[in-house]
């Protein structure tokens, strides 16, 4: 059976700790603690202020704090990473602001 995924979509904050087997797909706000088995996924128009624990994070929007992957965490090009980022395997595309 394939691994489900759960959407926040657009205008939905949460504040608090996510915990779960699944993949996320950030389309609106978390603000707290993110920790995951599956893979989080920051949309261009989303905004994670968590800490992150997940097997690969990819940013396209903007993520405040530390993430920690078992796998990548991949920056892209419109990604904004303020934290520290600490996986196996990092990508950061031209374009993508860190600090």
């Amino acid at each position: 059976m394939a691994k489900a995924s759960t959407t926040i979509t657009a205008g939905t904050l949460v504040r608090g700790r996510l915990s779960g087997a699944e993949d996320i797909d950030l389309f609106g706000r978390v603000e707290g603690q993110i920790e995951i088995e599956g893979a989080l996924k920051i949309d261009e128009n989303a905004r994670a202020d968590a800490e992150v624990t997940a097997s690969d994070v990819y940013v396209y929007g903007v993520l405040i704090g530390n993430a920690t992957a078992s796998g990548t965490i991949h920056l892209t090009e419109t990604a904004l990473a303020v934290g520290d980022l600490t996986a196996p395997r990092i990508i950061i595309d031209a374009g993508a602001r860190v600090r």
